[in-house]
């Protein structure tokens, strides 16, 4: 949800609303579910190990939180 994206980046939801705008117009985040949001199967190399892959970047998305 935007709330929770704003917070885990110290963001504002306006500002957070208006990026994923522009990643739901590009295809890169769908909403199928109203309110969460999702990045699209294709892009997902590896689940397991948190890899995605857009054709021109591959992101390690392997963070350890604290």
């Amino acid at each position: 949800m935007v709330s929770e994206l704003a917070k885990r980046i110290g963001g504002s939801p306006s500002a957070v609303s208006k990026q994923l705008a522009v990643l739901i117009a590009d295809g890169i985040v769908i909403n199928p579910r109203g309110r969460l949001f999702e990045i699209p199967e294709r892009f997902v190399a590896d689940k397991s190990n948190r890899i995605l892959d857009f054709g021109w970047c591959r992101l390690h998305m392997n963070v350890t939180q604290s």
